[in-house]
């Protein structure tokens, strides 16, 4: 046995602690991918709605701006 080296049993705290270092590492890699799939997911179905409502809103002020003239000029 080397002098200064202590003797590590099997189970002790001091072992799994370079395991959960290198895990936690990686925690915050995981999130940004998370993230960012979740940002892309959510761009691509609420952008198509929005597309959907600029078509039904300019529809609709077609609309209101016709009823508006015939109210206003008889």
């Amino acid at each position: 046995m080397q002098p200064g080296v202590g003797v590590l049993l099997p189970g002790s705290p001091i072992l799994h602690v370079g395991k959960r270092r290198r895990a936690s590492e990686w925690a915050p890699i995981y999130l940004v991918l998370v993230v960012a799939i979740a940002l892309v997911l959510l761009i691509t179905l609420v952008k198509p709605m929005f597309r959907g409502a600029q078509a039904s809103a300019s529809s609709n002020l077609d609309t209101a701006q016709t009823i508006a003239k015939s109210a206003l000029f008889p």
